[in-house]
Parts: structure tokens; C-alpha cells; sequence
């Protein structure tokens, strides 16, 4: 079993997608975080989904053993106290070859049970769609902390080889900020013994060399922009130092641990969302222009090949509807069906998975406003 993430990591979504041929089990469900009774009833919700998953494998001709063992893990989980002790907004779960995916984000899914003969991950996308989500590294003295974020709320995200507290390290910040203090006019410095200032400096910087490992490993291939907080030492410093390409330069330049995680959300979601709106703005008006033109398409089968091709600069999906069949993007061929057949997935993930891999911008909205537009509308480089 995969560990509980709530980070949609490149790789992780790279696997998962092109996973296949099923059956692959896709279940979405909202979660409760606050309690009460619906968050006693989501273990409920999750055996109902694995009731219709395991109804349509059957009628699939999947023989009962082979459903069982297929779905056990999610029913194991279903039994399980401690996972649902701590939930976040939506829960998705993956199903294939005795593997088991679990996924849990800040934002609410609709219930959903899809078997097919590749993972669904339709609703995924919004986290991987401009102008949704965002990240923001906090470091303090305490802790260093990586919260996800969106324009509603955030929550903290698990990291790995995350380095815990900067005590030692920031020492001399802090006393430089007591000390550095105007007097009569003039600027009274404090000058401590050079020796120990440089140690300390070096463990700064072996300390926040640590912490971008750590996260750089987390966001690799993710294009969502990084906010970082902390004190203006330690927010140049990092800036300087990190390899993560979407780092903003814009910051919360003080104590993280002054701020609430409210305060911190506003903040973040206050400097993350120029960038949105203004690549979102230039894009669509591009897209409004040239509809019609050689550089944007509505069509599927257009769509797909571009998507592949890597000329695809912005997509825009329509979030519900799905196109059955199967393509085949090394021969340009894709297989579309009016009502769903035997190994039959929906298009549309693979065609919209396959152009953000190769840098497109995603808008996951409702179907683009011309009349008659289906799932898909792109706005192509060239």
C-alpha cells in the first residue's frame, strides 16, 4: 500500500496515468475535516463505491476471487480508525494489481466509482490547472513547514528528509536585529567575534540547502509557484540557493510563527495570484482572438495529436465530460465511441495529462463558451 500523500507529484501522476491495461479502479469521494456526522458516514460512502466498483467488474466478466482480491485493500481501509482520524476535503483512491493508491487533497470531489482499463484522473487535474493551487514554505526557528495551498484554504504537506528546527543556525540574525539599533542620528553596530558569526552562517546555508533537497524533490516537474516565508536573512538566502524554477520572488518577510495559518493562506494566496491572473488574461484573449484561426482547435482528434507533439500551449478541459475510447498517440490514431466499449478509458485524461507533461497551461472550467465546443479547446505555440 502507498502511504497517504496530499501532494500530486509528477512521477507519482505519471505512473498512475499511463498504468494500464486494467482493471484499473478509480474512487472519488468528499471527506468531512470538521466532524460531526458526515465524517462518520465517509468510511460508509467509500464501501458503497467499492459496492458499484465490484457490481461492474462483475459484469465485466471478472470472476468474484479475482474482484475480491482486486478491491480488499480498500476494504481494509474502510476498517481502519486511524486513517479516518485525520481527513482532508476529498479522498481518491487507485485499484490495480493488488496495488492500492490513496489520495488525499484540500479540495472536495464528487462521489465517483470508474472502471476502466486505465485510472481515471479527471479530478486530479484542477491541482495541476493554473490559477488553483500554490505552495508555500514556511521556516522558523521551531520548524520548517510546506503547506498546499488553494485560493480557499491550506494545509500542511508531508515532506520527507524535511529538517526540523533553525535554532542554532539563526542565532545571530536575531542578535543582529537586537543590536543594529539607530542612536542620535548615527547607526550603533554590533560587531561579535567573526569566527563564531561565520560558523553560524554556514549552518544557515547547509540548513536551507537541506530544506530545498528536501522540497525540490517534493515539486520536481510541478510548475505551481512557491511562496516562502521566514525572516528577510533567511528569505534572500533561500531565494538564492533554491533550484525550484517557480519560486516567487515576492515574500512574507518575518516570523512564520507570528502569523496564523489563516494569515499565512491570505498572504500567500495574495502574492500567488497576480501571476495567475495575468497569464490567464493574456492567454484567453489570445485563444478569443485566433478561434477559428490555425493556432486554436476545438476538435478532439486535432487536440490529441498536437497534445502529443508539444504544440500545445493552453488547454481548456471542460471538467465532466468524458469521451470514451482509446488512442493511440505514437500512431496519431484515437478510437472514439458513442456509449463506452470493453477497454475503453476516457480520452480526454490521457489528452489533457499528455499536454501538461509537455508544458501546457491547464484551465479546468466548464466547456469553452463557443456553442458546440466539446471537452477540449487549445490555444497552440505554433
Amino acid at each position: 500500500m502507498r502511504p497517504s500523500m496530499d501532494i500530486v507529484t509528477v512521477p507519482w501522476l505519471k505512473a498512475l496515468s499511463s498504468r494500464g491495461p486494467g482493471p484499473c479502479v478509480s474512487l472519488y469521494l468528499p471527506t468531512h475535516r470538521h466532524g460531526g456526522q458526515g465524517r462518520e458516514q465517509d468510511p460508509l460512502r467509500l464501501k458503497n463505491l467499492l459496492g458499484s466498483a465490484s457490481a461492474e467488474l462483475e459484469e465485466l466478466g471478472h470472476r468474484a476471487p479475482e474482484v475480491k482480491a482486486l478491491l480488499q485493500p480498500a476494504h481494509d481501509l474502510v476498517r481502519d480508525a486511524g486513517f479516518w482520524a485525520s481527513p482532508e476535503d476529498g479522498l481518491a483512491v487507485f485499484l490495480a494489481d493488488g496495488r492500492m493508491d490513496v489520495l488525499r487533497l484540500p479540495r472536495t470531489f464528487d462521489e465517483l466509482a470508474v472502471v476502466a482499463d486505465r485510472f481515471h484522473v479527471r479530478p486530479l487535474l484542477p491541482t495541476l490547472a493554473v490559477g488553483h493551487s500554490f505552495y508555500l514554505l514556511a521556516i522558523s526557528k521551531g520548524a520548517t513547514h510546506l503547506y498546499r495551498g488553494t485560493r480557499y484554504r491550506m494545509s500542511e504537506a508531508e515532506v520527507a528528509e524535511m529538517p526540523a528546527g533553525i535554532d542554532e543556525a539563526l542565532w545571530y540574525l536575531d542578535r543582529e536585529g537586537q543590536l543594529q539599533h539607530r542612536s542620535g542620528g548615527g547607526r550603533t553596530v554590533f560587531h561579535g567575534h567573526g569566527g563564531i558569526k561565520d560558523t553560524a552562517e554556514d549552518e544557515l546555508l547547509q540548513y536551507l540547502r537541506a530544506i530545498d533537497h528536501a522540497v525540490s524533490g517534493v515539486l520536481a516537474g510541478q510548475r505551481v509557484p512557491l511562496v516562502v516565508a521566514g525572516l528577510d536573512g533567511v528569505v534572500s538566502r533561500y531565494q538564492q540557493l533554491s533550484r525550484y524554477p517557480h519560486l516567487l520572488d515576492d515574500a512574507i518577510v518575518g516570523n512564520p510563527e507570528d502569523l496564523t495559518l489563516d494569515a499565512l493562506h491570505d498572504e500567500g494566496w495574495r502574492i500567488a495570484e497576480p501571476r495567475y491572473a495575468s497569464l490567464r488574461t493574456r492567454q484567453e484573449a489570445a485563444m478569443d482572438a485566433g478561434l477559428g484561426g490555425r493556432l486554436t482547435s476545438l476538435d478532439l482528434g486535432e487536440i490529441a495529436a498536437a497534445s502529443f507533439q508539444g504544440r500545445i500551449d493552453a488547454l481548456w478541459i471542460s471538467e465532466g465530460e468524458r469521451r470514451w475510447g482509446r488512442w493511440n498517440p505514437v500512431e496519431a490514431h484515437l478510437d472514439l465511441h458513442d456509449a463506452r466499449q470493453p477497454g475503453d478509458y476516457d480520452v480526454v485524461d490521457r489528452i489533457a495529462i499528455t499536454a501538461w507533461e509537455r508544458g501546457a497551461a491547464l484551465y479546468v472550467d466548464e466547456a469553452w463558451k463557443t456553442p458546440g465546443a466539446g471537452p477540449l479547446a487549445a490555444l497552440y505555440r505554433y
